[in-house]
C-alpha cells in the first residue's frame, strides 16, 4: 500500500481535536463538513463519464478533496462478488449495447477482478468528500446538503458526518492505490484540480477524465516555472501555444514567447501574436542595452562562444570600442564578428529600443539566426526581461508576466550562477517561466529543482526514460507507462506531489489546424 495520511487529512486531524462544531469543524478562517459515500462506484462514474456532476461539485459546492479508507477483502469473497457484478452487466449489455454506463462499470470491474486474480489484495473503500465555506460558516450546511442531494440523485450511498468527526478522521487515509486494483482515489484532488480561476485548463487525467490545471502562481512561493520534456513530434509545442493562446483569452498576465524555430510562432498566428523577428542587429541591440544596465554581457555570449578569462574581462568594459592596442579586445572582437555580431552596433549609444512591454503577447522569432547566436539571443532576452523588473517591487500580489521558451536548454548555456539567479528572482518578481526542451540531459540541475510543475512526454528511448526516472523519482510502473504514450499524452508531475498524473492533451482547434499548416510549410 502507498501514501501515508495526506496533507488534507493531517489539518482537519489536528483541527477536529481541537475545536469541532456540530456537523463542521472550524479550520483557519474556514469551516469543513465530511460526506461519507458508501458506494464508490458512484464516484468512478462521476469519475470516468458525467463529468459536469464533478465540477459542479467543486465549483458551487466548494469540494476541496476526496479522502478514501480502505480495508482488506477476502479474495475469494471479493472475487465470487465481482463475478456476480461483471455477468449482470454482461447480461444488460446484451439487452442493450449502447449503455455507456454498464459498459464503463463491466470495464472497471473487469480490471478489478485481472488483479485480485493476479494476486493483488481487494479492497473495500469508503470516500469522504470534503466540503468547505469561509467563516462564518452561514452556507456551509446550505452546500453539504446540495452535495449530498446532487450525488444521492446519481446513485450514490451518502451520510453526513457530525457526531463522529473525530473518529472518522482519526481513521488511516490511504494513499492513491494501484487505479487496475481499485478505482483511482485521486486523495490529493485537492491539490491537483483546480478552479478556472486559478490555473488553465490543458486536458484531462487519462484515468479518471478529471479536468487538468496548470496553476502558475502560488500564494505562498510566487510564480512557479514549469518544465516541458520530451521528443520532437510528441506534442511540446502544441501545449506550449495551447497554454498562451488560453492565458492570452484570460486577458490577466503580460505573455513573451521565445522562438528559436518559428513553429511555436505559426501557431499562434489565429491570436494575432505581436512577432518580433530577431536578427543580428538587435542581438547587438540587446548586449548593448544588458551593457548599460549593468550586466556582464560575456555571460550572455558564452551561451555561444567560448571565451576566455582576459576575453571575457575586455567584453565585460567593451575595450574594443576603444581605440586599444590589446590583443584579447581584438581576439574577442574577431569571435563576436565570426559569428556575424555587428561589433560597432555594439559600440554604439544609446542602441536600438528592445520592443518588451508593451503587448499583451510579444513573440521574438530567432529561427533566421545560427545555433550559436539564438543561444546568445534567447539568453539575453531573459536577462533583459529580468533587468526590467528587477527595479521593481519582489513581493507581487499576482502573476506579473509568464515567459514561454522553446528549445529552452538554448537560454540555460549561460553560466550556472546567473542562471539560478534568474531563475530564484523571477519567481520572486512573478514571473513565471515555461521552459520547454527535447533531451533531460540539456536542462541544468537548476531548472529541475526550481521547477513547480514537469510535463513529461512519452519515449521509447532508454536513455530519455533512465533519465526522467532518475530526476523525477519516479516508480519502474510510472517509467513503464510513459514508453508507451501517444502523441499528446504526458506525465504530469507537481514538485511535493511522488505521484505523477497521466493526461491527454486537450489543445484548441486553430493550434490544431495552424500546427498542420506549419509542418507542411517547414517540411516536418
Amino acid at each position: 500500500m502507498e501514501g501515508r495520511p495526506v496533507r488534507l487529512f493531517g489539518i482537519l486531524s489536528r483541527a477536529a481535536r481541537v475545536r469541532g462544531d456540530g456537523c463542521f469543524t472550524r479550520v483557519k478562517g474556514l469551516c469543513y463538513a465530511l460526506l461519507e459515500v458508501e458506494n464508490p462506484e458512484c464516484i468512478a462514474r462521476l469519475l470516468y463519464g458525467e463529468m459536469n456532476i464533478l465540477e459542479f461539485l467543486i465549483g458551487s459546492c466548494n469540494m476541496r478533496g476526496l479522502l478514501l479508507y480502505m480495508e482488506p477483502l477476502d479474495r475469494s469473497k471479493a472475487m465470487r462478488s465481482l463475478e456476480a457484478k461483471m455477468m449482470t452487466y454482461r447480461v444488460i449489455l446484451e439487452r442493450n449495447p449502447d449503455d455507456k454506463t454498464a459498459e464503463a462499470r463491466l470495464e472497471i470491474l473487469s480490471r478489478m477482478y485481472k488483479r485480485v486474480a493476479e494476486g493483488y489484495t481487494p479492497l473495500k473503500a469508503r470516500y469522504v468528500i470534503v466540503i468547505a465555506d469561509p467563516e462564518p460558516c452561514s452556507e456551509i450546511e446550505r452546500r453539504l446538503e446540495t452535495a449530498k442531494r446532487t450525488l444521492e440523485i446519481h446513485g450514490c450511498r451518502c451520510r453526513v458526518v457530525c457526531s463522529d468527526l473525530n473518529s472518522v478522521l482519526s481513521r488511516r487515509a490511504e494513499g492513491p492505490l494501484d487505479s487496475m486494483t481499485a478505482i483511482d482515489p485521486l486523495v490529493t484532488m485537492s491539490r491537483r484540480i483546480r478552479s478556472y480561476r486559478e490555473g488553465v485548463f490543458i486536458g484531462r487525467d487519462m484515468d479518471t477524465g478529471l479536468p487538468i490545471y496548470l496553476n502558475l502562481w502560488d500564494e505562498r512561493r510566487g510564480a512557479n516555472h514549469v518544465l516541458i520534456v520530451g521528443p520532437t513530434g510528441k506534442g511540446k509545442t502544441t501545449l506550449l501555444a495551447t497554454l498562451l493562446v488560453r492565458l492570452y483569452a484570460l486577458d490577466s498576465t503580460p505573455l513573451t514567447a521565445i522562438d528559436p524555430k518559428g513553429d511555436l510562432i505559426d501557431s499562434l498566428k489565429s491570436i494575432g501574436v505581436a512577432e518580433t523577428v530577431v536578427d543580428t542587429g538587435m542581438v547587438a541591440s540587446i548586449l548593448g542595452q544588458l551593457y548599460r544596465e549593468g550586466t556582464p554581457i560575456s555571460m550572455i555570449l558564452e551561451a555561444g562562444v567560448e571565451l576566455t578569462g582576459a576575453e571575457r574581462r575586455a567584453i565585460d568594459a567593451l575595450l574594443f570600442c576603444k581605440d586599444t592596442t590589446d590583443p584579447y579586445a581584438s581576439s574577442a572582437a574577431v569571435k563576436l564578428r565570426v559569428m556575424g555580431l555587428p561589433v560597432e552596433k555594439l559600440c554604439r549609444e544609446p542602441g536600438e529600443p528592445i520592443p518588451l512591454g508593451g503587448g499583451r503577447l510579444e513573440a521574438f522569432d530567432l529561427s533566421s539566426l545560427s545555433n550559436p547566436v539564438k543561444n546568445i539571443a534567447a539568453s539575453g532576452l531573459l536577462a533583459l526581461i529580468h533587468a526590467m523588473y528587477s527595479s521593481g517591487s519582489r513581493r507581487p500580489r499576482g502573476l506579473r508576466r509568464v515567459i514561454v521558451v522553446d528549445e529552452a536548454w538554448r537560454a540555460m548555456k549561460m553560466p550556472k550562477e546567473l542562471l539560478e539567479r534568474l531563475v530564484k528572482e523571477f519567481r520572486s518578481y512573478g514571473v513565471s517561466l515555461v521552459l520547454a526542451s527535447q533531451d533531460p540531459g540539456d536542462i541544468p540541475d537548476t531548472a529541475w529543482n526550481n521547477a513547480s510543475l514537469v510535463v513529461v512526454f512519452g519515449s521509447h528511448d532508454k536513455s530519455f526514460i533512465e533519465q526522467v526516472g532518475r530526476v523525477l523519482r519516479l516508480t519502474e510502473r510510472d517509467l513503464e507507462r510513459l514508453r508507451w504514450l501517444h502523441i499528446g499524452e504526458a506525465a504530469l508531475k507537481l514538485a511535493d506531489d511522488p505521484r505523477p498524473v497521466f493526461v491527454r492533451v486537450e489543445p484548441e482547434p486553430e493550434i490544431i489546424k495552424a500546427g498542420t499548416a506549419s509542418q507542411h510549410v517547414h517540411g516536418v
